[in-house]
């Protein structure tokens, strides 16, 4: 491997000294060649030629400066500059001629080339972007195309980056001028401009912005956008409409006064309003149709919408509900309560209602659904009072504080009193004979009877034990006397205490008897 090395190192030796004779010698040789046929002239061949495959020119420090050559389409020329750059190629293509120029960066600055449809030329600038490209077709520029007279002076700018002309001054016609500002075309009476960004005359203007095209004439200004149209006079909106993410609105007049439309694919509102007076407005959604309307001191609506109310004010003075067939009206809502009307379907019964300031009940009339009548009368929501109506007469309960029944009467001439548990503790009734009144105990067995007497002599009274046994009874006898027994019900022995009467004794003493 040393030994292959070595002999390696000393070819490469003697190609350098080899190449700098060469590079010396050629241009002499050549340069003598080009002597001798000169003075030989006419006298010298075709057959008298040098030919090389690759013919260098370098420099003083033996870099190479041309080049002719050749590469797959022909022959070709190469220029360098000092440094080392590649700046210009002379060769050809599968069409015809090809040349190019380069920076000393190695980007395309230039080129001219024939095409399958005839020639082309293109121009980039210094970051690789091509400015201008001309073809059969016609020419594209990005950047600036300058035409100068012949003082210098700039006749015509092309700004192909932004797309528009500005020339600083040229004449198209008498009355047409193209200049900076764009085309200006003037007449005896009237004039106009055309920019990049819109027309203008002494009359109107057309401007082309990022919001849309708007078009001005005197205090009249239109926008058209995209899904946009927007209209003012004397600063004042006349239109607007718009459509943007499925909602389309429209609004006439403006936004204090005027008709608004607004729909997108589940609602659709329309809106009427007059500044200081009030508006008025029908929505229609999934759940039904609505109309409000707003004045200076109350909103009423108006609604055929699922869970809201017929008609309503907002100050509550006026409430009209209906709800599958069913309806109420309530009538004020202040501190001093309000009423109700209900109509009594769905369930319910119809029934007038009176609520306090909080809208609890304080009183009611209604039927139920027996078809008989009702009174009802409370405080705090809490029924104290009612007062039904039966087939057979009429029913009255009092209660207490909680809601517990203390007084009931009905089922006849009858009255009961009950206790805190529900229970009856006394009861009054009417009957044939007279008037009766039965004392419970707390297990509800009568223990104290009284009323008129059977026989209808007068009043009596009985007496009961915890088991429900008569053990006393009182009350006038036949002749209009009193009378009073007791009944021992284990040995079934009873006393009587009578009256006296004349001639006897020892006044109303009489003797114990068995019980009969």
């Amino acid at each position: 491997m040393t030994d292959l090395n070595t002999r390696m190192t000393a070819l490469e030796r003697t190609a350098a000294r080899t190449r700098r004779r060469l590079i010396v010698a050629l241009p002499a040789t050549f340069l003598a060649g080009v002597g001798v046929a000169m003075l030989m002239g006419s006298s010298m061949t075709a057959s008298e030629r040098i030919r090389v495959k690759r013919l260098e020119i370098v420099g003083e420090d033996g870099r190479t400066m041309l080049a002719l050559g050749t590469d797959a389409m022909g022959g070709r020329i190469d220029l360098w500059t000092p440094s080392g750059a590649n700046i210009m190629r002379l060769a050809g293509n599968q069409h015809g001629g090809d040349v190019a120029v380069w920076s000393t960066d190695g980007i395309t600055n230039v080129g001219l080339w024939a095409a399958s449809d005839g020639g082309e030329l293109a121009v980039w600038q210094g970051d690789g972007d091509r400015l201008v490209h001309v073809d059969p077709a016609g020419m594209k520029v990005r950047g600036h195309m300058r035409i100068d007279d012949a003082e210098g002076t700039v006749g015509l700018d092309l700004n192909g980056i932004e797309g528009a002309l500005t020339a600083s001054s040229v004449l198209i016609a008498d009355t047409v001028v193209l200049n900076q500002s764009g085309l200006e075309v003037n007449g005896e009476e009237r004039s106009a401009t055309f920019t990049h960004n819109g027309i203008a005359s002494s009359d109107a203007a057309l401007t082309f912005t990022d919001e849309g095209v708007r078009l001005t004439m005197q205090h009249t200004d239109l926008l058209l956008g995209v899904g946009l149209m927007h209209l003012d006079h004397a600063d004042t909106e006349i239109f607007h409409a718009d459509s943007m993410d499925g909602h389309v609105s429209l609004q006439l007049a403006g936004e204090t006064s005027g008709i608004s439309f607004d729909l997108t694919a589940d609602e659709a509102v329309i809106t009427t309003t007059v500044a200081g007076q009030g508006s008025a407005s029908m929505r229609v959604d999934d759940g039904g149709a609505r109309t409000t309307l707003i004045g200076p001191e109350d909103i009423v609506t108006l609604a055929a919408h699922v869970n809201e109310p017929l008609l309503a004010s907002d100050g509550g003075g006026l409430t009209l509900m209906a709800s599958g067939g069913s309806g109420a009206i309530e009538l004020g809502h202040g501190e001093a309560g309000s009423i109700r009307l209900v109509a009594g379907t769905d369930g319910s019964v119809p029934a007038v209602e009176i609520l306090d300031r909080a809208g609890l009940r304080a009183a009611a009339m209604s039927m139920e659904a027996a078809g008989a009548g009702a009174f009802v009368a409370g405080y705090g929501g809490t029924p104290t009072a009612i007062m039904r109506g039966r087939s057979g007469g009429g029913r009255l309960d009092l209660r207490g504080e909680l809601g517990t029944v203390l007084i009931r009467s009905g089922s006849g001439p009858m009255a009961a009193l009950l206790g805190p548990d529900g229970r009856t503790m006394a009861m009054l009734a009417g009957t044939g004979t007279g008037g009766v009144l039965n004392l419970m105990d707390t297990t509800g067995m009568p223990v104290v009877l009284t009323g008129a007497s059977a026989e209808g002599h007068g009043g009596a009274a009985a007496f009961r034990n915890a088991e429900g046994q008569v053990v006393v009874t009182a009350g006038a006898g036949p002749r209009a006397d009193g009378r009073v027994r007791v009944v021992d019900p284990k040995d079934n022995m009873s006393s009587t205490l009578a009256a006296p009467r004349a001639g006897t004794v020892h006044a109303g003493a009489m003797e114990e008897q068995p019980k009969p």
